[in-house]
Order: structure tokens, then C-alpha cells, then sequence
């Protein structure tokens, strides 16, 4: 009797135990966001993950003589993706949550914690400053300089400022359905090779004091550029970045083919 007592307390409390641990995994995460004075965000305002939908604002008070606007996350999805390093990006009454800032391996936000706020530009600043991007970006400068030159005498200067603003404008239109597919393509690549610099030669390097104002020794130049083309390498370039650059090259040379054509029927 006492045996078949013990079973029964041990799976009660095995039962238990699995209720709790079920009920601690689906908890709504609460987060903290700092307001300015004149935010319009009130409370039940919809609170954005990635530009989903993903909880709601539960309290707007003051705490520490700031204002303090209180989120709870009940999409579990957005809740896996909350960790350190992701910002609220600051937009006219809305709550705004990113995390494509957030490093790979980062700890989840643990309940209670304050997610800092950030400007748009400081978002993107931080979101595209990889140098991988940088790379790609003047990449693409480089190449509308070359057709630049190529296709003036063809459309003219004026021709060229309409391609390029035009080219601007459908870009920013199709970019966002066009993004998906350039990241799954880059995923699909797998992560880029791995290279590790050189080693440092035995000898040591004397180095100048600060004041001396001689100018950098040619080893400390080449060792800089090294490790700059070594973390291009390691790491890819934003899809967002890279989409946008290649769909404004296509639109580029086709409205100046497109626009020369035009030209050359106008004039006969």
C-alpha cells in the first residue's frame, strides 16, 4: 500500500513538474522600452517584432523620472529571436522592435529588461556597417561611374540624371519583394570560407611614440589592409544592400538603352 502511495506521489509530482515547465515556456516575456515626453504610445498600442505583430504595450508609467512604457511579447517566435543586442527603433507612436542587430550566440533578454532605444539612422548605421557591405556598396558606386561615362554621349547629362533617379525610385519599390530571395540564395550558399591571417614575423616591430609624427611603417600598412580583406571575406554583405545595388544596376542600363533608343528615333 505504501509502495503504490509513493508511485502515485512520484508521478504526481513528475506530472507537475512537466505543468510548470510547460506553463514557464509559454509566459509572455515583459520588456521595458524608455519614452520620450512627447511619444503618443499609450497603453494596448501593438508592439512590433521584426514588423510582425508580436505582443502590446501594458503599462505606460514613470520610473525613475523617465518615461517608461511596459511590453508584453506573447508571439513565441519573436520571443526566441529577443536577445541582447536587439534595439527599438524610434518611430512616431509605435513600438518598433529589431533584431537583426543582435550577434550570433547573443543570451535571450531575460524578463524585466530595458531594450535601448535608437534613432532610424543609427539603426542603419549599425545594420549596414559591416565592411563586407561597404565593399559592395562601393562596388557599385565604381560601376555606375564606369556606365556613367559609358552612356553619357549616348543619353546625355540630363538622360543620365532621369536613369538615375528613376532607376532610384523602382528600386525602392521592388526591393523589398526582390530582398527575400537574394537571402535565401546567399543561405543557401552556406557561411563564407573562413581565412585567418598570417602570422606576425618573429621579429619585433619597433613602434613610434605618438609624438614623434613619423609616419606609419609599410608592414603596419600591409598588416591593416590584410586584416580589412580577411573580414570582408569572413563575413557576407547585408542581402538588403546587395539586392538593392543589383536590381538599381539592371534598372540603370535598361532606362539609359531604353532612353538612347528614344534619342536616336526623336532625332531621325
Amino acid at each position: 500500500m505504501n509502495g503504490r502511495i509513493k508511485n502515485w506521489f512520484w508521478k504526481g509530482a513528475l506530472l507537475g513538474l512537466v505543468v510548470l515547465l510547460a506553463t514557464s515556456c509559454e509566459r509572455p516575456l515583459k520588456l521595458q522600452v524608455v519614452l520620450d515626453r512627447d511619444e503618443a504610445v499609450q497603453e494596448g498600442a501593438t508592439v512590433y517584432v521584426d514588423a510582425v505583430d508580436a505582443g502590446e504595450v501594458t503599462d505606460v508609467g514613470e520610473e525613475g523620472g523617465e518615461r517608461v512604457a511596459e511590453l508584453t511579447i506573447r508571439d513565441k517566435e519573436a520571443r526566441a529571436r529577443l536577445c541582447v543586442g536587439a534595439v527599438r527603433v524610434k518611430e512616431p507612436g509605435k513600438i518598433q522592435i529589431k533584431t537583426d542587430t543582435v550577434e550570433e550566440g547573443a543570451r535571450p533578454l531575460p524578463h524585466g529588461a530595458r531594450v535601448p532605444t535608437t534613432s532610424k539612422i543609427e539603426y542603419l548605421i549599425t545594420k549596414y556597417s559591416a565592411k563586407s557591405t561597404l565593399v559592395a556598396v562601393l562596388i557599385a558606386v565604381a560601376v555606375v561611374v564606369v556606365l556613367w561615362l559609358v552612356f553619357r554621349s549616348l543619353v546625355g547629362t540630363v538622360g543620365m540624371i532621369l536613369c538615375v533617379v528613376l532607376a532610384s525610385i523602382l528600386t525602392h519599390a521592388v526591393n523589398p519583394y526582390l530582398t527575400p530571395m537574394v537571402e535565401h540564395a546567399m543561405e543557401s550558399l552556406g557561411p563564407p570560407p573562413q581565412v585567418e591571417s598570417s602570422p606576425s614575423p618573429s621579429e619585433p616591430e619597433s613602434t613610434p611614440p605618438p609624438d614623434s609624427g613619423s609616419t606609419p611603417s609599410t608592414s603596419s600598412i600591409v598588416k591593416k589592409f590584410e586584416h580589412t580583406v580577411i573580414e570582408v571575406i569572413n563575413e557576407r554583405p547585408s542581402p538588403v544592400v546587395v539586392s538593392w545595388c543589383a536590381v538599381f544596376l539592371v534598372l540603370f542600363i535598361v532606362l539609359n538603352l531604353v532612353l538612347g533608343k528614344v534619342s536616336r528615333v526623336w532625332r531621325k
